[in-house]
């Protein structure tokens, strides 16, 4: 069954997914005026419009694959499967590159290292520690 809400389109055969992460389901059970009542756990139903209100915008929940979608995934060809994938058309074509200037590290030295004295101020505690 589908219901549109505030001009969006619910398929109520899955499971939808509020703003907190709580998973809302549609039992088949709606409310005298005819609205989808939703169900979360074992709570009271809500009216589809309350449970959008207060806890959406509701998204649709991950599904499984089925047996037939892998299946077909499997054994069909891409360019079958999707046509706009079969191949790449004239509008597809890459832009012409275009020059851009190399960026360039700073011309210098290098950043100096410790001195020998601090090297081997830090060898002496290391050979403290033990």
């Amino acid at each position: 069954m589908r219901w549109v809400l505030d001009g969006t389109e619910l398929d109520l055969t899955r499971q939808w997914i509020d703003v907190y992460g709580a998973r809302w389901e549609w039992r088949g059970l709606t409310s005298g005026s005819g609205e989808p009542l939703m169900h979360h756990l074992d709570e009271a139903p809500m009216p589809l419009s309350e449970v959008y209100a207060t806890y959406g915008p509701l998204i649709p929940a991950p599904r499984s694959s089925t047996s037939a979608e892998i299946r077909e995934a499997l054994v069909r060809p891409a360019a079958e499967r999707c046509p706009r994938a079969a191949a790449p058309t004239p509008s597809a074509v890459l832009p012409v590159p275009v020059a851009v200037p190399a960026l360039r590290a700073p011309a210098g030295p290098p950043p100096p290292g410790p001195s020998p004295r601090v090297f081997a101020a830090l060898l002496q505690r290391l050979r403290g520690r033990r």
